[in-house]
């Protein structure tokens, strides 16, 4: 992989960042996250790539999928605090 895959990779997770902000039912949330993390397991299982854009790619992904599941916690947590 080259560094244009690598922007769009961090294009992608920004508009998977962007689209989380929305209301996501938690469920779906947990299935989608990981489908993409299968997905993300295969693209590089298939590539040949250097370790050190591998590496690169891994912290792209879990940087993405921290700022998903904080969103959605504190989603979550702002409704239950309305609700009580």
């Amino acid at each position: 992989m080259r560094a244009q895959d690598a922007s769009k990779f961090k294009l992608l997770a920004t508009a998977f960042n962007i689209g989380f902000q929305r209301r996501v039912s938690n469920n779906m949330f947990k299935m989608l996250t990981v489908g993409l993390y299968f997905v993300h397991l295969f693209y590089i299982n298939l590539t040949t790539v250097e370790y050190v854009t591998i590496q690169s790619l891994h912290y792209l992904f879990l940087k993405y999928l921290i700022n998903c599941w904080s969103i959605n916690f504190c989603y979550i947590s702002q409704n239950s605090q309305l609700r009580l």
